[in-house]
């Protein structure tokens, strides 16, 4: 799915899909116009990019199927990163200090946006496909998982 950001839509490309997505081939994010959809810029990326980009200001922050998870500036550079050791087949959820990411395993990982480093994990369940990217509310993370939907988080007093 594209997002809005930079003036343009982002869209994230690959030849992959949830089945062979992190060893599929390299893919791209790709900035387009909003007028004309024409190409603003690419930028290569080692594997498929399946999900959304979440925005932060003036960033926007990209899982690609590999399991690298990238912080790029509206110019397509990439500002921070950090990698997952299994795969991420989905969308990240963005908090004002936090990357939340599903890796295929299992593992949800909050990661510090500016330093790129897991602050906690915690596991969802047995190995299985995770494909439902996490949603942010009151203070929870929440997903669908192949048990169900599941609630991860305390909310915030009197919510």
């Amino acid at each position: 799915p594209p997002a809005i950001f930079g003036g343009g839509l982002l869209i994230g490309l690959g030849p992959g899909n949830l089945v062979n997505a992190p060893t599929a081939g390299a893919g791209e994010l790709r900035l387009l116009d909003l007028d004309s959809l024409e190409t603003r810029w690419t930028l290569p990326t080692s594997a498929s990019v399946l999900g959304a980009a979440a925005v932060v200001a003036d960033e926007a922050i990209v899982c690609v199927a590999d399991g690298h998870v990238l912080v790029v500036d509206s110019s397509g550079r990439v500002r921070r990163q950090w990698r997952s050791p299994t795969s991420i087949l989905t969308s990240p959820a963005v908090s004002s200090e936090t990357v939340y990411c599903v890796d295929s395993e299992g593992q949800l990982v909050a990661i510090d946006l500016q330093r790129m480093e897991p602050v906690w994990q915690v596991r969802l369940g047995p190995s299985g496909l995770f494909v439902s990217s996490p949603v942010i509310a009151r203070g929870q993370v929440l997903l669908g998982t192949p048990e169900g939907l599941m609630c991860v988080g305390t909310p915030p007093q009197g919510h």
